[in-house]
């Protein structure tokens, strides 16, 4: 609890002192799709709003799950965000449990990255940071669809991974290279994203509404240049064919 509280003041006092801080990670609006039946296809486009104390980053997305056989599916994910990119793959397996209720399993690889190519801060530095991660991770997803005769759907998920990270930041005054200020983020990190979707619609077209959240596990102590947006919104269509 106290080194919680000690991270959460730096990074306050970092926002606040610099204007900049790197950010390494968001939960991403990866689709919860409850695949049923073979042939089962979802397509899903969001947007996606994520925060660590005030929204920072927006990000468009796109997710795409198919029903290969009565017990074989596979997905694909990817999102922009300007500074920031992501993408993921998975094949997994699906269980219907009773006319409505479905549970699935997926395990994958995603991989993105983040940059800024120059944000000139409030005490008058230049920052410049760049890197990327790679990403191992198993999920599980649970759920209701087609209630209310075809017009809800709900879902929980529940994503663990292992991340793996390589970001630099460097800082500049009057265009010199101030290199005493340089750091290099390298901790690999467990994380933990639990997932919550709700579609509303129609049979084949339904409004989806995400909320994620992410720990990570080894963050530097103080978090004072590197931390992860913990929560995400996500606003969406889904088209089921």
């Amino acid at each position: 609890m106290k080194r919680t509280c000690t991270i959460l003041f730096a990074a306050i006092v970092s926002l606040l002192s610099t204007g900049c801080q790197v950010f390494i990670y968001q939960p991403q609006a990866v689709d919860i799709p409850l695949i049923n039946h073979q042939g089962d296809t979802r397509v899903d486009a969001a947007v996606g709003i994520s925060t660590f104390l005030l929204p920072n980053r927006l990000t468009l997305n796109a997710t795409g799950t198919y029903g290969i056989t009565d017990w074989l599916a596979a997905q694909a994910h990817i999102d922009y965000g300007f500074d920031c990119w992501y993408g993921q793959v998975a094949p997994g397996a699906y269980l219907p449990l009773s006319e409505h209720a479905v549970l699935e399993g997926y395990v994958g690889f995603g991989g993105g990255g983040s940059w800024n190519d120059g944000v000139v801060s409030d005490s008058g530095y230049t920052l410049i940071y760049k890197g990327s991660f790679a990403l191992p991770f198993a999920q599980a997803n649970f759920g209701w669809h087609d209630l209310a005769n075809g017009h809800l759907d709900i879902g929980f998920g529940f994503k663990t991974g292992y991340y793996f990270p390589s970001f630099d930041y460097q800082r500049y005054k009057n265009h010199e290279h101030l290199a005493s200020y340089d750091e290099h983020y390298g901790n690999r990190n467990l994380l933990l994203e639990p997932q919550l979707m709700l579609r509303v619609g129609g049979p084949k077209v339904k409004y989806c509404l995400r909320l994620s959240y992410a720990w990570m596990s080894d963050l530097p102590e103080g978090a004072v240049s590197f931390s992860n947006d913990f929560f995400t919104i996500s606003n969406g269509i889904t088209f089921s064919f």
